[in-house]
């Protein structure tokens, strides 16, 4: 079974093509605000590297979120039409879920953290259970601060909000805070491909007229929109 994956969570937009054997072709690198227009062109890329034709592709795979809003909205709306299309099915699996898989097993606990903006991360906590990954919280929008009162054993931190808080997590929480290399920071669509392909192989399979982004709150415009209206009606 060969699956497409993509992950455009993040400023770092990430194609994968794989299959039981392992990883086929993996494009990644950094495109912000423009996962629209080069996203379809890496994946007609990565599919070339592989040798392989749209058709001969048995599923896709998405990465959720949270994340960026518009990057989110890019991946989904892709992906739903590679499956009109194709009519293949498609999973999708939490971006949190993906950045964690990027730490091999260990004794510690794995924090991704992700910038939401607005003072806030996207961020859950991860220890292994065996060779499986357990996820110990929600999934969280939360002021670092508050994070941190969360975080109370050996801790690994990884992510892309460590570039605005990497100083505060190192002084408030010296003693625990372990930082995996900057390369580890960013989520790949290869471990987007293996959740799906375990998925797929399954049966969990989603409706892609269902399918959609994990935003965990609404994007600002959103907000704006609902406290005018609010104000409006008290006026």
């Amino acid at each position: 079974m060969k699956i497409l994956a993509i992950d455009t969570s993040t400023d770092y937009l990430s194609v994968a093509i794989h299959n039981e054997d392992g990883l086929i072709a993996e494009r990644n690198f950094r495109s912000p605000m423009k996962h629209s227009s080069c996203l379809m062109p890496l994946i007609v890329e990565s599919l070339a590297l592989a040798d392989l034709s749209i058709e001969a592709i048995d599923g896709f795979a998405v990465s959720l979120g949270p994340g960026s809003f518009t990057g989110l909205r890019v991946g989904v709306a892709t992906m739903k039409g590679l499956v009109f299309a194709t009519g293949k099915p498609i999973v999708g699996v939490p971006t949190l879920d993906v950045l964690a898989e990027n730490i091999t097993e260990t004794a510690y606990h794995i924090l991704p953290v992700l910038d939401a903006k607005r003072e806030q991360v996207y961020a859950s906590i991860y220890r292994y259970s065996g060779k499986k990954l357990k996820r110990l919280t929600d999934y969280l929008v939360i002021g670092i601060d508050d994070l941190l009162k969360k975080v109370r054993a050996k801790t690994i931190f990884l992510g892309d909000g460590l570039f605005d808080y990497r100083d505060v997590i190192r002084e408030k929480k010296k003693d625990l805070a372990i930082f995996a290399p900057r390369d580890l920071w960013f989520t790949k669509a290869s471990v987007v491909a293996k959740y799906g392909l375990e998925r797929l192989k399954a049966g969990k399979v989603e409706r892609a007229y269902d399918l959609t982004p994990l935003y965990l709150r609404p994007p600002e415009a959103e907000e704006k929109l609902a406290a005018r209206s609010s104000a409006s009606k008290c006026a």
